[in-house]
């Protein structure tokens, strides 16, 4: 199965504040994501996390970060990912041993990325795609929601990734994945 998720911003202290985030700490904030991870996520899955995973420079934190999530990750980048980001596009797919000893990918993927022909997945808001919708983070809101583009902001979504109906028939198949979140 596909999830996905932006907006996750581990590490970002402000980012509770600036967005109002029900935290009253960072680790309290980190614990609250990783345990919504864990709880949709299957060890098989692969979960799009679409840019601002975390406010960190080294990859070996933004690692460690990933090994307590369950499953494999394809990682777009978003405006507050740093080095850690570029270390991992230059290596363009790592395998890592998660917390739960097994055997996960991490890859760099592109900043507009193509799931199956039904989603296309970008940090920003687009105007037009291709596929039949279009996920997006970046703005911590759903202002840029129509009719075939969603928000997949962590604040959007209840911290928690949604799991992407394939094949997409219908958008209510979609609407109700988002409803489980909200």
């Amino acid at each position: 199965m596909y999830f996905a998720i932006a907006d996750e911003h581990y590490h970002h202290k402000n980012i509770i504040k600036l967005q109002n985030r029900p935290f009253k700490s960072l680790d309290e904030m980190h614990k609250t994501l990783i345990n919504n991870h864990n709880k949709v996520v299957g060890h098989g899955d692969i979960t799009i996390h679409a840019g601002d995973f975390c406010w960190l420079n080294d990859l070996d934190s933004a690692i460690e970060l990933l090994k307590q999530l369950k499953g494999n990750h394809f990682m777009l980048k978003g405006n507050h990912d740093k080095n850690w980001f570029q270390k991992l596009a230059r290596a363009k797919e790592i395998t890592i041993e998660n917390y739960f000893g097994k055997k996960a990918i991490v890859r760099a993927v592109e900043p507009i990325f193509r799931v199956k022909k039904y989603y296309t997945i970008c940090h920003y808001p687009m105007l037009s795609w291709p596929g039949k919708v279009h996920l997006y983070g970046h703005t911590h809101d759903n202002r840029h929601d129509s009719e075939f583009r969603r928000s997949i902001s962590a604040e959007v979504i209840n911290y928690t990734p949604v799991r992407l109906p394939i094949p997409l028939i219908d958008i209510k198949e979609l609407d109700l994945a988002f409803a489980e979140r909200r």
